[in-house]
């Protein structure tokens, strides 16, 4: 099976954030959705936007999928997941590495990248709906399934 997921994260005021995906078949339909909230002294926007991912890769085992397309509007988390930039701050290393332990489980897992501006930008609006799930999570303080 083949899935699509869309990831984000939100911070606020460094002491709370959340990451969150969302997860749909080969035919656009939701098939699931998973946000955790990260609380603490000093939370950034990169470890929300590496939890996102890694709640993508979750819910795509949990759902049984074998490949997997993953969106994300955050080209930093992007292009470290891809090996293009390296990982240097050490909060963020941990999270690096599990999620390239997690996308080892699956037989194909595509990161293209999200475009912020253009004509026809349909795939923004899927993460537009993470972003909206990360949000939630982050105001309700707590995770959101």
């Amino acid at each position: 099976m083949r899935v699509i997921c869309y990831f984000d994260g939100n911070c606020r005021l460094g002491d709370r954030g959340s990451g969150a995906a969302i997860v749909y078949d080969e035919q656009g339909e939701e098939i699931g959705r998973k946000a955790t909230y990260i609380a603490g002294d000093h939370v950034t926007n990169n470890q929300a936007e590496w939890r996102g991912l890694i709640n993508a890769l979750d819910l795509a085992r949990e759902l049984g999928a074998e490949e997997v397309r993953i969106y994300g509007d955050s080209e930093l988390i992007i292009r470290q997941f891809l090996g293009r930039y390296q990982v240097r701050k050490e909060h963020l290393k941990a999270l690096h590495r599990e999620a390239i332990q997690k996308a080892r489980y699956f037989k194909r897992v595509t990161v293209p990248e999200i475009k912020r501006s253009g004509k026809e930008n349909r795939r923004r609006n899927g993460n537009m709906n993470a972003d909206a799930l990360s949000t939630a999570c982050m105001k309700a303080g707590r995770d959101l399934p």
